[in-house]
């Protein structure tokens, strides 16, 4: 007599398939069609990437780690931005030539 793998239910031994109980669910489910069974499974990795997605978005507004990496990258944009129109003014300047501003104005005042 072979032992095959079950699991008892009720009081009684169920014998179980080789594909396991997990994968002959999702088989059922997919209809055994090859497209259903894809799309099942891709539909399952979406779920999934929502849900860390949404706990991702929680943990940066939730908690001092997230405000802190909010704040790092806030701060690395506005000296970028600052950065590049420092850039832009100097490049302006020189386009126009010698004309720098007097003593006490700032740029862009004529």
């Amino acid at each position: 007599m072979e032992a095959g793998k079950g699991h008892f239910e009720k009081g009684a031994w169920v014998e179980e398939k080789d594909e396991g109980p997990a994968r002959a669910g999702a088989d059922a489910r997919a209809g055994c069609d090859p497209m259903e069974k894809r799309i099942s499974e891709v539909s399952s990795l979406v779920s999934t990437s929502f849900s860390e997605l949404i706990a991702l978005a929680r943990d940066l507004v939730a908690t001092p780690e997230g405000h802190a990496h909010i704040r790092s990258h806030m701060e690395k944009v506005s000296s970028g931005i600052e950065r590049s129109l420092s850039h832009i003014l100097e490049d302006e300047g020189e386009k126009k030539g010698t004309d720098s501003p007097r003593k006490g104005e700032g740029p862009g005042r004529y």
